[in-house]
């Protein structure tokens, strides 16, 4: 890991991708497929040209040791305010190690699994990100951060649609409680690592935005948000024209919002808006 002293501040600097992740005093090739935002460095048993850790048990236990120790260095960067500090907790599950495919590699990769996902899981159920509502954890009771996923629902293709926007109307309802605006987007490309590596977390697309919402709602006024529902209804709206197509369509419904005038009430259609639940 290296930081920087920026003026007053102090700042993380997040290693390229291609960067080795693991050295032994020097970089070991072939390591750049770890996808943490540290570097990890021991004395490990490797082939002779360097492109490998032969992964003994003194390997194994030298690398679990120090994925251990990055909860407590993500604490120490909240802690001290770094910028960039948050995304020191990247983590996810890697396809390969040391350029081999781990699908062939069970037992490797079943360690790989449970050593990366202790350590998500741990991040996830500790308050180390930031909200409008004050430090929150990712998982466990709640309540907990929401991931905004910048998209028509969960099983899309991501980011069709911009993510400033989706974050405003779901930081706008009521129990949603998405990362600060400012670090939000990172945070959701750190949730979707730690999903893959089975930490349960609460994302939310469109459709799961309009699901809290309309939450036994009849009338207009009683859509779950703390902003003056029909104009967030309209940036909701404008968000769904967005992906508007074919597939998309079929998979809308029209909801019905009762509003008054005066003594006399009447049923507004918001039009072909709320997603049905996924299936």
């Amino acid at each position: 890991m290296v930081t920087e002293q920026v003026g007053e501040r102090r700042q993380l600097v997040v290693p390229p991708d291609e960067f080795p992740r693991i050295f032994s005093r020097f970089p070991i090739h072939g390591s750049d497929f770890l996808p943490i935002n540290a570097v990890i460095d021991g004395r490990f048993d490797l082939r002779q040209e360097r492109d490998r850790v032969l992964m003994k048990d003194s390997d194994k236990q030298q690398i679990a040791e120090a994925l251990g120790l990055l909860p407590t260095l993500v604490h120490l960067a909240i802690d001290e305010d770094w910028d960039e500090g948050h995304k020191l907790a990247r983590m996810g599950m890697p396809d390969r190690a040391f350029g081999e495919k781990l699908d062939e590699q069970n037992e490797l990769r079943g360690w790989w699994l449970d050593k990366l996902s202790n350590v998500a899981n741990t991040l996830a159920q500790t308050p180390i990100i930031r909200t409008l509502a004050g430090p929150m954890k990712a998982s466990g009771v709640s309540p907990v951060v929401t991931f905004v996923v910048p998209q028509f629902g969960l099983r899309e293709s991501r980011d069709k649609l911009d993510f400033s926007s989706v974050w405003e109307v779901a930081s706008e309802v009521h129990g949603v409680h998405p990362p600060a605006r400012d670090i939000a987007s990172d945070w959701s490309s750190i949730a979707y690592g730690w999903v893959d590596l089975g930490v349960q977390l609460r994302l939310v697309a469109l459709t799961e935005i309009a699901d809290a919402v309309r939450h036994e709602a009849t009338r207009l006024e009683e859509l779950k948000v703390t902003t003056e529902p029909l104009m967030w209804l309209i940036r909701f709206l404008n968000l769904v024209g967005q992906v508007a197509s074919n597939t998309t369509a079929s998979r809308c419904s029209t909801i019905c919002c009762q509003t008054r005038t005066g003594s006399s009430s009447h049923q507004r259609c918001s039009g072909r808006t709320w997603a049905s639940r996924r299936s």
